[in-house]
This record gives C-alpha cells, sequence and structure tokens, in this order.
C-alpha cells in the first residue's frame, strides 16, 4: 500500500477483516535501528490510547521482529494522492476533508495531558471516504514521532532549535529567520 523510509505498509488479513500491517524494516546501523524501534513503542502507544472515527485506529501489534503493527484499513490512498488525482476537487469535499482534519486534531489537544502529532502532512491524512457526504472522510495517520504536551505554556521555537526531518512540510510560521 505504501511505503516510508523506515517501514512498508502492506494489505493483510486480520480475524477475517481486511487491514493494513506496517512493518519496520531493518536498518543499516544500531543507531539508526534504536531511534526506528522508539518511535514505532511511541507510536503503538499513542494509538493503543486514542479512539476516534477521524484517526486510524490499531488493532494489534507484533513486539516480535519483523514489528509490525496492524491497523484499520482506509482504502482510498493518502490526501497527498487524491489532491493530485484528475477533476476539480469540490468546495463540500475540500471543506469536509478539513472538518475531518480538524475533528482529530481538536480530540488529540483536548486529551490530558495534549497529544501533539509533530508530523500533520497530506501524505499523513488517509482517505476513507471520496464523496463529502461520507461517513468518514480523512483519517489521521502516523504517530511515529507524536508526543504528550506536558508544559501549559507552548513555547513556538524555530527550525534551527528542534529536530526536523523534513523541513518542507513545515508551516511558514514555525520557520524563523534570525
Amino acid at each position: 500500500l505504501g511505503e516510508g523510509a523506515f517501514a512498508v505498509v502492506y494489505e493483510g488479513v486480520y480475524k477475517n477483516e481486511k487491514v493494513a500491517v506496517k512493518r519496520l524494516l531493518r536498518c543499516s546501523t544500531e543507531e539508526q535501528q534504536k531511534r526506528i524501534f522508539s518511535e514505532f513503542r511511541r507510536e503503538v502507544l499513542t494509538m493503543s490510547q486514542v479512539s476516534h472515527p477521524n484517526i486510524v485506529n490499531l488493532r494489534a501489534f507484533s513486539s516480535q521482529p519483523p514489528f509490525s503493527m496492524i491497523m484499520g484499513l482506509v482504502p482510498h490512498g493518502t490526501l497527498y494522492e487524491f489532491l493530485r488525482r484528475p477533476g476539480e476537487l469540490s468546495w463540500p469535499m475540500r471543506i469536509r476533508i478539513a472538518y475531518d482534519i480538524a475533528s482529530a486534531m481538536n480530540f488529540l489537544h483536548s486529551a490530558d495531558p495534549p497529544l501533539i502529532h509533530k508530523d500533520l502532512k497530506s501524505p499523513n491524512i488517509l482517505m476513507a471516504g471520496t464523496k463529502y457526504d461520507d461517513l468518514v472522510v480523512a483519517k489521521v495517520a502516523d504517530f511515529g514521532i507524536s508526543g504528550k504536551l506536558y508544559s501549559s505554556k507552548f513555547k513556538a521555537i524555530s527550525a534551527k532549535e528542534r529536530e526536523v526531518e523534513n523541513p518542507t512540510w513545515l508551516a511558514p510560521e514555525i520557520v524563523k529567520t534570525e
């Protein structure tokens, strides 16, 4: 179904239901492998604590190599791919996608302590529906670098002060020039 830098997602069957299986790849260095496993553990922990219609749900995971997560299958690919398909995207559909994403973010940010996704971008939004009146249209996925916000005061920091894997996806207000 998809491939990232450190995992491949396959379609599979779990308890007679089609699912997505995210399997970690082996890394070339031990340090890199530890970091990826740490992200895997954080993602499993985060996903096991949340349940919302606009968040991809975790069904099971394997703590034995190859480390894997079994999640609900979201059939229509990523928002990134969806936006590049031929045809004009209607305003009701645009509003519905934005609403579904905002609902998921509101749920995460309303938790105690709040959960921060840290990697919200169109490749990490999965399309559960293709019509604005579908029960669910968009679901947030990929909680590998998410975390809990324990401070009541959020301090804006520049991209230079934080670990950034891919600055292409940073919001313009986060990237500060000194």
